[in-house]
């Protein structure tokens, strides 16, 4: 028994670390990040529309609450898009269907992860599956792992208050209402986010990721991305509270289906180059730098690579 007290939090790590690279997710933030970024929003309330304001205030832990359990469907991107439970149309039904209240803060806490998940799929996945293009197995679920290894490791804590059964007992809202959302059984891919929230709220992720990115873990991660993409993300869920399906935020795609796309497609283009000799390392290196800004702007906006792209077709 004692032996599988010890097992137990190793082998819940293990599986959270498995759920976050499940092939078809294109995930960025893991629950830490997200839980920062939803804290953040909800210490400074000022800008958010009176009536949520109040919800937000006398329900702050399901808020945050729903900021995790956004990503409860496993293999989300399996589902057709207009089922997905990250498309914004799936997103502000959920809210409306809530009662007034604790299911209120929930769904606005489930719009939040969205609003989040605009910067990371748009800007920081696709910059760093670009910046990465010279190693294997440095695409979104890498950076999500590398992502969550800054958050501090108190967020541990927060994770076990916002997460009490009474409070995950909103679960089964999410269960009626993402009707069609995965290919895989609800209750299935509830097991499997529980196991990944049960490694966070335990304090265990880091260790086992550690383990996990061992191989690359002298990629960098440039502190002053860390410190922007907070900002931006913060500030998206600000918008969200502040101007609801008006918001800058609900006006971008939340998969990021478009810039993880071509940023797939570059990394490819990049590595093949460079393998051939056709283009020398460093030139591929600056490239791939330069699409950090093109990213960037096309959070909200029209994509727009830089010229440089123009010597991959010499």
């Amino acid at each position: 028994m004692k032996l599988l007290r010890l097992l137990l939090p190793a082998t819940l790590a293990a599986a959270a670390v498995a759920i976050l690279a499940w092939p078809s997710d294109a995930q960025a933030w893991g629950p830490l990040a997200h839980l920062n970024f939803s804290a953040q929003a909800l210490a400074n309330l000022g800008v958010a529309q009176p009536s949520l304001r109040m919800v937000l205030q006398d329900f702050g832990n399901e808020f945050l609450y729903g900021s995790l359990a956004a990503d409860i469907v496993v293999g989300k991107n399996m589902a057709r898009y207009l089922y997905h439970c990250h498309n914004w149309r799936v997103g502000f039904n959920v809210f409306k269907q809530a009662k007034p209240g604790a299911e209120q803060a929930f769904a606005l806490g489930f719009l939040a992860h969205l609003s989040a998940d605009t910067v990371a799929h748009n800007y920081f996945v696709p910059f760093k599956t670009v910046a990465s293009f010279h190693k294997t197995n440095t695409r979104h679920a890498y950076w999500e792992l590398r992502y969550d290894q800054r958050m501090d490791r108190d967020l541990s804590r927060l994770a076990r208050q916002v997460s009490t059964r009474a409070i995950r007992g909103h679960d089964d809202f999410l269960a009626r209402t993402l009707t069609g959302a995965s290919v895989i059984p609800f209750g299935v891919s509830r097991q499997l986010f529980r196991s990944l929230l049960v490694s966070a709220r335990m304090g265990r992720f880091h260790h086992v990721s550690r383990l996990a990115l061992a191989r690359e873990r002298n990629l960098v991660l440039e502190p002053d991305l860390v410190t922007e993409t907070n900002e931006l993300a913060v500030q998206a869920i600000l918008g969200l509270l502040a101007e609801g399906e008006r918001s800058q935020a609900a006006r971008a795609d939340a998969t990021g289906a478009r810039n993880i796309r071509l940023a797939t497609d570059l990394r490819k283009q990049l590595k093949e180059r460079t393998a051939r000799h056709r283009i020398p390392f460093r030139d591929a290196a600056d490239i791939a730098e330069e699409t950090r800004l093109s990213f960037r702007r096309g959070i909200n906006g029209k994509l727009i690579l830089p010229p440089s792209i123009a010597k991959l077709a010499a």
